[in-house]
């Protein structure tokens, strides 16, 4: 089994590398995570920590990057307006009462991923984001 998930883990990363030059990723603290005893066990049979691990590997060798964001508020934040909408883990969809931009809650969070991963390496920055940072949203 573990021969079996090492090769999964080698066969997406190697596909997410040739497919991006860039990833990004929150930055999980697995170790923090595993203490939940509900979430243990599907933490450790994923293998998150080394599937990053591996992913930041083959990503450096082929000069492709992987970027690392805070996981703060990646779900809750609107990607269309970036107002901060809190929801419980079980609600699914996002739903803005301020823009009405209504999409899957990991859809959400994704936008929100990319758009901190390129304000972080310094690339396309987004005035809306940058706007709500410096007042402090």
């Amino acid at each position: 089994m573990r021969r079996q998930r090492a090769d999964f883990h080698r066969k997406t990363a190697l596909a997410l590398v040739r497919e991006h030059d860039t990833i990004y990723h929150e930055d999980l603290q697995t170790a923090n995570m595993v203490r939940n005893y509900q979430l243990a066990k599907s933490i450790f049979d994923a293998g998150w920590a080394a599937f990053l691990t591996i992913l930041s590997d083959k990503a450096a060798y082929a000069g492709k990057r992987v970027v690392a964001v805070p996981p703060a508020y990646t779900s809750q934040r609107c990607s269309g307006c970036g107002v901060l909408v809190s929801k419980g883990l079980s609600v699914r969809w996002h739903a803005c009462p301020d823009c009405g931009a209504s999409l899957h809650r990991d859809h959400n969070a994704a936008k929100n991923i990319e758009r901190l991963g390129q304000c972080r390496q310094g690339g396309v920055a987004v005035a809306a984001l940058e706007n709500r940072a410096s007042v402090g949203l």
